[in-house]
């Protein structure tokens, strides 16, 4: 088996099926700048991964990969995991599990109605005595969306690139804990909303602990 990464635009699938109870579900669907392309020969041909415009036409189809967790009493796999790197294309609007021509699951992309009146000024908390982790605020008029979700970095003097701390949440909320920045009195927070195909920067700004 050949491991091989590339860059570019792709979009991230993650997704589980059970063949013997013709179920599945796509956990997740996140923009991403890196693509794993494994050549194997060990795809499933029942299974597969499609991608649809809004107007139902075929965009992309392709064999799925499935890594199943363990065998059953009679020695057959059922039950396994996909991951798949998607090249992103225009006009890309649902993501499909199909398993033996029957559609097991479905992702349909979002539009958020998001507007920079729902994004405040980004700050802390009030720093209480003794207590280490601070809720970072600004954010509280965004309702939760489905399809949509937040991602949370961090970048310090000490530190020069972002740093995930938080991802895959349904609302921008978060604690951050100044014992994970011992030797900082300041650090940049970066708020970034994912709808699956598409991400945005919502939020950023340089605060200060004291």
């Amino acid at each position: 088996m050949n491991v091989e990464i590339e860059s570019g635009s792709y979009i991230n699938v993650v997704a589980i099926v059970n063949k013997k109870e013709n179920t599945g579900e796509i956990l997740y669907v996140n923009p991403a700048s890196l693509a794993t392309r494994i050549e194997s020969t060990s795809e499933d041909p029942d299974i597969s991964i499609t991608v649809e415009d809004g107007a139902q036409n075929l965009l992309f189809q392709q064999q799925a990969l499935v890594r199943y967790s363990a065998c059953n009493e009679s020695g057959s796999y059922e039950e396994g995991l996909i991951q798949l790197d998607i090249p992103y294309m225009d006009g890309m609007e649902v993501i499909k599990l199909v398993f033996d021509g029957k559609v097991l699951a479905s992702y349909q992309r979002q539009s958020p109605d998001i507007s920079s009146s729902h994004v405040g000024r980004l700050g802390f908390s009030p720093a209480l005595v003794s207590v280490t982790k601070r809720s970072l605020t600004g954010l509280e008029n965004i309702i939760e969306q489905k399809g949509v979700t937040y991602t949370i970095q961090v970048k310090t003097a000490e530190f020069k690139h972002w740093h995930v701390i938080a991802v895959g949440l349904n609302l921008p909320k978060v604690k951050i804990d100044r014992n994970q920045f011992p030797n900082e009195t300041t650090v940049d927070i970066k708020v970034i909303k994912t709808t699956g195909f598409d991400d945005e920067v919502i939020a950023e700004s340089h605060l200060s602990f004291e």
